[in-house]
């Protein structure tokens, strides 16, 4: 069972088609809870009616459907007197914000102060406001930029760190709690300031320290060896997503990880690929050739450096006679390692790895069919981009713009700037092509 905390009080179970506020259940039709869905995992990108219709109904329907559970699912909110988090954009579309879920109706109090107190009451209360000017100042300062930035969803990140290794842990922890789930780990000052919950990793005691100060109980200390292995990892990740999201997807997160690299030293030549300030780069492909050398069979190694390769291949021939010749061979490569895989098993990579071999290969409906697989769950930043580049090749402009903008805060200009090389929209030429 998966449970989602939307706000303080506010539940929502998605397999269950449920809503719960303060203590109140509340059931939801499947598009509604699909609908809800699709909007909590794209908060802040503005979709129109059609782009909801492709992404949650998937079929030739009116878009009135859209405005009818839009309306009932505002409908839910409002009865509870809990604002409606489903925004209107004029002439755009509609978008998630769940910092409306924190936002007061200061009209309303206002007008029960005045009609139910005498006036030495009134007297009192704004003596007492004066006197809390300065606490008032910060409260409100700090409410009004919780607004902006969903203090809720913000955990101060305090961490030491010298190995490229150790950053791709971090970069990990990043991709998994923004991808999927708008959490997001900051070291800013203002992120401090602002933050009840703070994650303080200090990898030279290997102790990783959780601290939530709104509720004590989902706090915790956890220790490993002399190195953080792959198992450590996942614990690591069960706890987190426990204590941050009230959530208990043991399974799926073994689902999602359980495919990274199981030898200690090729799973850290991974990591410090990942970890890199330069992703695309000759010598990380290196590394994952080492990491390959060590572990031959495994799934995502090889995944991964197909996509470095295949990124790398579009940035250095750019304009080549060569680059379709030298495209075709890594593809063979890949297929002849990965023959032997189950596509039935979950595997982000893979299948990321796989979308993008498709779309080398001017086949972008059999890419999306791979990216569907991921839907909802996890993107690494190759994924983001992938789905964007095939969005675009589509001509489905708004979608590809929101992909590309998440990807814009994930990743370096360099790093950017080698992936905008890859499959030349000119090259393919397939906004009609019909996929047999």
């Amino acid at each position: 069972m998966i449970k989602i905390k939307l706000s303080k009080g506010i539940y929502f179970f998605p397999d269950r088609h449920q809503i719960i506020i303060n203590g109140i259940e509340n059931k939801l039709e499947k598009k509604q809870s699909d609908l809800l869905l699709f909007f909590i995992n794209n908060e802040n990108v503005i979709f129109s009616k059609l782009d909801i219709l492709n992404n949650v109904w998937g079929t030739v329907v009116s878009e009135h459907v859209v405005s009818q559970a839009i309306f009932n699912l505002r409908k839910i909110f409002k009865e509870s007197d809990v604002k409606s988090p489903i925004i209107t954009i004029s002439k755009k579309g509609y978008t998630y914000d769940s910092s409306f879920f924190d936002v007061v109706n200061r009209k309303k109090t206002t007008v029960f102060l005045w009609s139910n107190y005498s006036n030495i009451y009134v007297i009192i209360l704004i003596l007492f406001i004066f006197s809390m000017l300065n606490i008032s100042f910060i409260e409100r300062y700090k409410y009004e930029t919780c607004q902006i930035v969903s203090c809720s969803e913000l955990i101060y990140l305090d961490f030491n760190s010298s190995k490229e290794s150790e950053y791709g842990i971090l970069r990990l922890l990043k991709w998994h709690f923004s991808a999927s789930n708008h959490v997001h780990f900051s070291s800013t000052k203002l992120a401090k300031e602002l933050s009840n919950k703070k994650l303080m990793i200090n990898f030279d005691n290997n102790e990783i320290k959780y601290i939530d100060n709104d509720n004590k109980d989902s706090s915790f200390v956890f220790k490993y060896g002399g190195y953080l292995n792959k198992h450590d990892f996942i614990n690591l990740m069960v706890k987190l997503e426990e204590s941050i999201l009230i959530k208990y997807r043991h399974e799926e997160i073994n689902e999602i990880y359980l495919g990274l690299p199981n030898n200690q030293e090729s799973f850290e030549l991974f990591l410090s690929t990942i970890g890199s300030e330069l992703i695309f780069s000759n010598i990380n492909i290196s590394k994952l050739n080492l990491a390959h050398g060590i572990e031959d069979k495994n799934q995502y190694i090889i995944s991964y450096r197909y996509l470095l390769r295949l990124f790398n291949l579009y940035y250095e021939y750019e304009g080549s006679k060569d680059l379709t010749l030298e495209i075709s061979k890594i593809n063979k490569d890949f297929l002849r390692h990965m023959k032997h895989v189950d596509l039935n098993v979950y595997n982000v990579v893979v299948y990321e790895a796989f979308a993008a071999y498709y779309l080398s290969i001017n086949k972008p409906y059999k890419s999306l069919e791979f990216l569907e697989r991921i839907k909802f769950r996890e993107n690494t930043f190759i994924g983001f981009f992938i789905n964007a580049k095939v969005h675009d090749v589509l001509s489905k402009k708004s979608i590809a713009k929101s992909y590309y903008l998440k990807l814009s805060h994930s990743i370096s200009e360099s790093d950017f700037e080698i992936m905008s090389k890859s499959f030349p929209q000119s090259d393919l030429g397939v906004t009609n092509e019909i996929e047999k």
